[in-house]
């Protein structure tokens, strides 16, 4: 194992949320396909709710970590969460990253988000931007496409899919010439 590892947190989904998003998210591949060389897809096997970035993280400091993670998740219980609508970051103006909301109980992954915020105190470079959750399904190579993504979104019918969000997961991200591969290195099952 390497001794800088690239660490974030997150909420997986379950399988059958990836099978039902997969077509939409070809059908928004097929609208932008001729800026296909200026964006970078995610797959499915990537795609996850983010509630922490740790970035570059010393080896020594996983067993830290996992604790946090635990102290953070024990008293949140699984909660009900759904697709929303299509964005991007920073705007839809100059958009870098595009972006599938996930509602439903935000009040809880807001509280688990915090959580960890505290638990991870000191560990972390703390986050001053709002929480938003989302799925990450592309990041623009360059600015100046909003016009097209906001025409590839007017042209997308969503379907909306709900799911039980029930484990919490410390994620290691491994930079790959074809994209980066996540693997877990600690799951911690949310309460019923």
């Amino acid at each position: 194992m390497s001794d800088i590892l690239r660490l974030f947190i997150a909420l997986p989904l379950p399988g059958e949320v990836h099978t039902i998003l997969q077509p939409q998210h070809d059908a928004l591949k097929t609208h932008l396909s001729d800026y296909d060389q200026a964006i970078g897809w995610t797959t499915p096997e990537q795609w996850h709710l983010t509630l922490s970035f740790l970035g570059a993280t010393n080896a020594e400091r996983l067993p830290q970590i996992q604790s946090a993670v635990e102290r953070a998740a024990k008293p949140i219980r699984a909660c009900g969460l759904g697709t929303t609508t299509l964005g991007a970051f920073p705007s839809l103006r100059r958009p870098s990253v595009v972006w599938l909301g996930v509602g439903g109980d935000v009040t809880s992954l807001q509280t688990l988000q915090f959580r960890l915020s505290e638990a991870l105190t000191g560990m972390i470079e703390p986050d001053d931007k709002p929480f938003k959750p989302h799925l990450t399904l592309a990041r623009l190579k360059q600015f100046g496409l909003g016009k097209e993504v906001t025409e590839a979104f007017n042209k997308m019918t969503l379907t909306k899919h709900a799911w039980t969000a029930g484990e919490l997961c410390l994620y290691q991200s491994i930079l790959q010439p074809q994209g980066a591969e996540y693997t877990i290195v600690h799951s911690v099952k949310l309460s019923k």
